[in-house]
């Protein structure tokens, strides 16, 4: 069975359950120390001390879970914008903008093994793609957001569309600072947050 994004229903109790969370925890700590055409079902078993027949019990191959794996990036994301949204006092685009993004990067910082999907620039580029869907309803959330403190005067489909290109736009920068060094990250983020201030006055 599967959900209506195409990825499989996954068991959510039990013996089941616990044995997914293994093989996905498995494929997270693959995709942070190895190339992505390394990532296979049968390192994926040896990683999570299982048999591969016990992997291809729940996941057909190793894109279905880089899928999962990308979905539960997508709830994450959306759940760290709601939280920024409900906590931020700003009350200007780009200051609203600023806290979601900073929202973002605590979530990395909390949970480096969501970010390995833009350390990896061809799985950056597929999560990019599989998001698109998530995006559009963070714009979405963003705007009724601003419109409930008077920052823009309505959220019709034109301002969301380009909320959500500003948001593209500024998740790319996002992702070029988590790939970032020690040492040019720090510029790096301050180069994402003027970018947000900036298109937060085009409004």
């Amino acid at each position: 069975m599967t959900t209506d994004g195409g990825v499989r229903r996954l068991p959510q109790q039990g013996r089941s359950a616990a044995r997914v969370a293994e093989i996905l925890g498995a494929a997270r700590r693959l995709l942070q120390t190895s190339e992505v055409g390394e990532v296979t079902i049968r390192a994926i078993a040896d990683e999570a001390a299982v048999g591969p027949a016990s992997v291809y019990r729940y996941f057909a191959d190793v894109d279905e879970i880089i899928d999962v794996l990308l979905a539960e990036h997508a709830h994450a994301s959306a759940d760290a914008v709601q939280r920024a949204l409900a906590s931020t006092t700003a009350r200007t685009v780009g200051g609203v903008f600023e806290a979601v993004l900073r929202a973002f990067l605590r979530l990395y910082a909390e949970h480096p093994e969501l970010a390995v999907m833009w350390r990896s620039p061809v799985l950056a580029d597929r999560q990019r793609r599989h998001d698109q869907t998530a995006d559009r309803a963070i714009a979405r959330e963003i705007g009724r957001h601003l419109v409930r403190i008077g920052a823009i005067a309505d959220a019709r489909r034109a301002t969301v569309d380009r909320l959500a290109v500003h948001f593209d736009v500024a998740g790319t920068l996002l992702g070029a600072v988590l790939r970032a060094d020690r040492r040019t990250r720090p510029a790096l983020e301050a180069d994402l947050f003027a970018l947000v201030r900036h298109l937060g006055s085009r409004f």
